[in-house]
This record gives structure tokens, sequence and C-alpha cells, in this order.
């Protein structure tokens, strides 16, 4: 490091944070290397990002001698991170004087990949680590830039050592966040985003001191203006500088100086102490030998060869396993990759099969959209359900049979407009009761109900009811109105007037004053009486297509009526609808053909 204190300063930078190592520089990594040593890149820090990148980052460390590497888990892989990285680092650290960091390490908060808790605990056992072997941290920190500073706040000192503590790598936090990194002993680094448009960072950048200052490409990622949006490489490190001269107004031949200096001070201070060392020891072992006092292998003894190729051993074999490992890494990743690339075409296949039924399924409702439909003018319809009859006779001592039945109906009716029809229909249904059961005995259709009782003799024959029918028939004139005229099933509500018909029928014999039954005396008795009301009902239907000329339309409703004008009923029937008002509801099912001679517009 002499040398390069003596040499000229123009255009002497160090690239502090890079990823070399990674697979986007395999096919031009020696090349890059140069082009960015001509562009006056002196030295290059390499993090690895994982366990996996272990590997590669040692080996072009120890390819190149002005390229040091960091060892850390990224927090995107804290979930590696255990007891065996931990020590594959520490075993690294000691005997490796390329390894000048801890990194990159630290918290981000803005992708998913990884559990918080399990990034905290990363990344505080990293700093302790770090702590341990007296080396700095490379921190990452993404949406999570005052918890980061939370943490390090708890194992460094406000205002210690003076900025040699780490870096906060890729700087996008404010001037606040900035100054709290600066007084925990903290270098603060910068790359290719101060040079966008859009970017927040230049006052940050005016207001940062100038012996916490570092610069960094960050290859392959955030390539500068004007090389935005290709990959990132060293080389371009010089037009960070500039625009670093620029927000402070220095000439940048002094920015790239004092970046530089401090960037020796945080990395390459042990790297520097290590180089002298050697050379001390080597010079001392030159002396000796010219004197006589050792021999000239006295300072690499026997026993230290033998401890030094158990280490190479120990090393290589690391490698190896380092190396397997990467290789099935990454063949995982391939594997998941493919995966995903072949869910991600199935999937856009679908999506675009969607699509195009999407479109073609438009197109067929604007095609069918400009057909005319056939105007209602005349429907006929039946259905069928269950009637069902109360508030007949509500004093009557017997009890009166079931009274939902079977129901028929006819229909008759046209469309006024589009959501308004009318509707004349014809319903009937017939309900009864077996009187054999009661054992109820008359002396007459006109005589009070009586029981046979042995005791008192009559002294005339009795009239004996064995059944009695109730047949119930309504015409109902109805006003629908559609709720939704335009929706493929459509409900409606309707109001109407209906006339109810009742007719009673009773079967009945004779029977002597012994209660026996006479021969030839079977007989029925028949009474009708009408009864005006309101009807109200609700329901739905489908307007099925048939041709241009006719329209099925199936539906379900119910009706209920409330019967308030009309004759009573005479007393001699069981069935006495006398002074009782009637109410009846009407549930059926059914379908009517619709026929229009001419057609109208499908929507207006």
């Amino acid at each position: 490091m002499a040398d390069e204190e003596s040499a000229p300063l123009i255009r002497r930078m160090i690239d502090t944070h890079c990823h070399l190592q990674t697979e986007q520089f395999d096919a031009d990594r020696e090349e890059t290397i140069a082009k960015a040593s001509s562009a006056g890149v002196s030295h290059f820090i390499v993090p690895a990002i994982d366990k996996a990148s272990f590997n590669a980052t040692l080996n072009i460390a120890s390819s190149y001698d002005n390229i040091y590497c960091a060892l850390g888990i990224h927090p995107h892989s804290a979930m590696e991170w255990n007891d065996e990285v931990r020590k594959l680092i520490s075993d690294e650290i000691d005997i490796n004087s390329k390894v000048v960091a801890i990194g990159e390490i630290g918290l981000d908060y803005y992708y998913d990949f990884c559990p918080k808790e399990q990034q905290i605990k990363a990344f505080r056992e990293q700093i302790e680590l770090a702590i341990e072997k007296g080396k700095p941290i490379i921190i990452h920190t993404r949406d999570s830039i005052d918890e980061t500073l939370g943490i390090i706040s708890e194992y460094y000192k406000e205002s210690s050592g003076n900025g040699t503590n780490g870096q906060l790598h890729c700087f996008s936090g404010n001037s606040e966040q900035m100054k709290r990194a600066v007084s925990l002993g903290f270098c603060v680094s910068y790359t290719g985003n101060i040079t966008y448009k859009n970017t927040k960072l230049t006052d940050v950048v005016r207001e940062t001191p100038e012996d916490r200052i570092l610069i960094e490409t960050d290859s392959p990622y955030l390539a500068p203006v004007p090389h935005r949006g290709r990959r990132n490489s060293p080389e371009y490190l010089g037009l960070i500088a500039q625009k670093i001269a620029e927000i402070k107004q220095k000439d940048v031949n002094e920015i790239m100086t004092l970046t530089t200096q401090n960037a020796k001070r945080l990395f390459l201070r042990t790297a520097g102490i290590a180089v002298f060392f050697i050379a001390f020891l080597f010079s001392a072992d030159h002396l000796l030998a010219q004197v006589g006092n050792k021999p000239p292998d006295s300072v690499m003894t026997k026993e230290r060869r033998e401890n030094e190729e158990i280490i190479k051993k120990q090393r290589d074999e690391l490698m190896r396993a380092q190396d397997e490992r990467r290789r099935d890494s990454i063949k995982t990743v391939q594997r998941e990759q493919e995966d995903l690339m072949r869910d991600a075409i199935d999937q856009a296949r679908k999506d675009s099969i969607r699509a195009v039924e999407k479109i073609a399924e438009e197109e067929r409702v604007r095609e069918r959209a400009k057909t005319p439909i056939a105007w209602k003018a005349i429907g006929i319809g039946a259905g069928v359900g269950i009637g069902n009859l109360s508030g007949v006779n509500q004093g009557r001592r017997q009890q009166l049979a079931p009274t939902s039945v079977l129901a028929t109906s006819f229909s008759i009716g046209t469309a006024i407009t589009r959501g308004i029809d009318f509707e004349i229909s014809y319903n009937s249904f017939t309900f009864g009761d077996d009187l054999t059961r009661d054992g109820l005995f008359r002396s007459g259709p006109n005589s009070p109900p009586d029981r046979l009782d042995t005791t008192k003799r009559p002294k005339q024959d009795y009239y004996v009811p064995t059944r009695e029918d109730m047949s119930t028939k309504y015409l109902s004139f109805d006003f629908r109105f559609v709720i939704n005229p335009r929706s493929p099933v459509k409900f409606y509500i309707g109001l109407g007037y209906m006339h109810v018909t009742i007719t009673n029928t009773q079967t009945f014999y004779k029977a002597d004053s012994n209660g026996l039954r006479l021969a030839n005396s079977d007989g029925s008795l028949q009474h009708s009486f009408s009864r005006g009301g309101m009807k109200g009902l609700i329901g739905a239907r489908f307007d099925w297509e048939l041709g241009d000329k006719f329209i099925l339309t199936p539906f379900a409703q119910i009706g209920a009526g409330f019967l308030f004008t009309g004759e009573p009923q005479i007393n001699g029937f069981d069935f006495n609808t006398a002074g009782d008002p009637i109410v009846f509801t009407h549930l059926n099912v059914g379908a009517t053909l619709y026929f229009g001679w001419f057609g109208v517009k499908r929507y207006q």
C-alpha cells in the first residue's frame, strides 16, 4: 500500500461494493477488471450474498492482488444463517487476509423473501461476529433503515470508530438518518442512483461529511446515467465520483482522493498491516541468512510448513464442498425457474383462452343485440301447484282436513310494455273431508249437528253426512310489473282482482232412530256461493326465444288473495263460511307460450 500512497492522486478510486463474482460477469470478468483499472479503479471490495457465493467470492479475491472480499449472509438468504456458516466465516477470517469485512448483511423489508425475525437474528449474530474478529460490516438496508440504525446503535457507541465500524452500502435514507449513521462510526456509500433524475439524495450527499463518504457501483446493478438500464460495471465508478463533485462543488480528483482514503481506512487497514508484516519477516529472514545466524528457511520451520499444508488441505476441501453446494443451489434455482416458466406459460395460455372467449362472447352479445325480439302480443299458459284455503268456519266443532291440495291454472296474457304484462287466469282446486270418522248425525241439511245418543231415542230418522267437498274456482285479472326487464331471469310483482266461486257438495244417507242405515237412502246436497277480492303476487320467469315469432316463458310464482265481498254459505254444511273472511294462497309453476307477429328492438 506504500506504493499507492506515493502515486499520483488523479483517477485513483476504490469500488467499495461490487459483485464481480456473480454469473453476470462470467463471460468477460477479466476484461471488465482490466477496463475498470484503466478507468482509475485501483481496488475492488467484493461482498458475498449467501453461502453458495462464498467459494466464488474467495476465488476472485485470491486470483487478483487488488481485489478484497467480505463474507456474510444477505437478509434475503437469512434462513441460511446457522452455527456452521458462522464457523465457516470465522475460520476464513483467521487464515485469509483478503477477507476484510463481514457482509453484506442487514435488513430488507421491501421483499418478503425471509421472515423479519430471522433477518434480525442473522443480522445481530453477524454483527457480534464482526466485533469479535475486529472487522467492519457492510450493511444492506431497504425499507428498514430506522430499525437497522436502532440495532447497530446497541453494538456501537456514539462518536466511535472514526468511520471504521462499517459501510451503509447504497444509502437511500434522509439527512437525519445519514447523520445518525455517521455518529455511530459508519461510512455512507453512494452508487449510480444518485445520478438519476428522480433521485432524492442530492441534499443528503451534499451534507455527508467528507471523511465518511464512499463510492461504489454495486455492479452489476444500478448503472449510472448514461448507462442506466444496462449491466453496471466498476469502470463507471468515475461517473458517481463526478456526480458527487458536482453536488459538493468540488474538483472530481479531490472527491476521488478523499473517498479512496476513506475506503483504505475502513477496509484496507488490516490488509496493509498484514502485507507489511510479511514483508518484514522476509526482510529479517534475508538479513539473518546473510550473517549466518539462522538457516535460510528458519522462519518457515518444519512444524509451520506442516501446519500450512494442513490448513491448505482444509481450505481446498472447504472450497470443493462450497463449490459443490453452489452447483447444487444453482441447479435447484434453475429447476425452480423452469417450473415457474412453465407455470407462467400455462397461465398465459389460459389467460389468452379466457380473453379470446370473453371477446367472442362480447361479440355474440353485440350481434344478438342487433336482432329484434318478438313482441309478446298474445300468450297462452298453464301451470300446476298448491292451493291453500283458510278462515273457513272458524267456530265449527270438527277438525277440518288439510287444505293444501293440488291446484291447476290456465292463463291468457299480453305484454303492454317491456316491463308491464296483463294476464287473465282461470284456477281451480278442490279439498274435502271424510266425515264418517266424526260420527256426526243430522236430522236434516238445515238442522244443527248432534251426536248419536243411545239413551235418547229420537222420534225421527237421521241424515248421516259421509263426505263433504269444497271446489274452489277463481278467475283472476292481474297486472304484473317486471323489476329487471333486461336480465335473463326476470323478477316481477303483481296486483289484481279475483272472483271466486266455492261449491260445497255433501253426500249422506238416512238412518233410523236406532242409527241403522236405511236402504236406498243415499243422497247428496250441493250449494255454491261467490265472493270477490284483491290478489297480490310475486314471481320470477325466464324468456326463452324460439325463433323470431315465439317466446317460451317458464315461471314460478306465489299469489295471495283476501276475499271481502259476496254471499255466505248456508248452514246445512260443515264447511260453513257465513261471516268468515277467506284468505287463500296459491303457489304454482308453469310456462306461457307467447306469439308475436312483429318484432321490436331487443333493448330499448
